[in-house]
């Protein structure tokens, strides 16, 4: 076996090392944005429920405004 033989087959091994490492990170890049993705999701949603809450609220206290300025059709003694 000759040097350029060996140096050869160390490029070889190297490029096919450096292909593995570059798979298994694009794995793990993908499964990291997916998760990140969810987690945003979820957010959206809690803030979206959180949202309709206060408006809940605010509708109803609106409503109890209206309902203690509006004057009674009862005759005051």
């Amino acid at each position: 076996m000759n040097t350029t033989e060996t140096t050869k087959e160390v490029v070889s091994s190297a490029r096919s090392v450096v292909g593995k490492i570059y798979e298994v990170g694009t794995g793990w890049v993908a499964m990291g944005i997916g998760f990140g993705r969810s987690t945003l999701q979820q957010s959206a949603h809690t803030l979206e429920t959180g949202a309709q809450v206060l408006d809940s609220v605010v509708t109803k206290l609106t409503k109890k405004d209206a309902a203690a300025e509006k004057p009674s059709d009862e005759p005051k003694v």
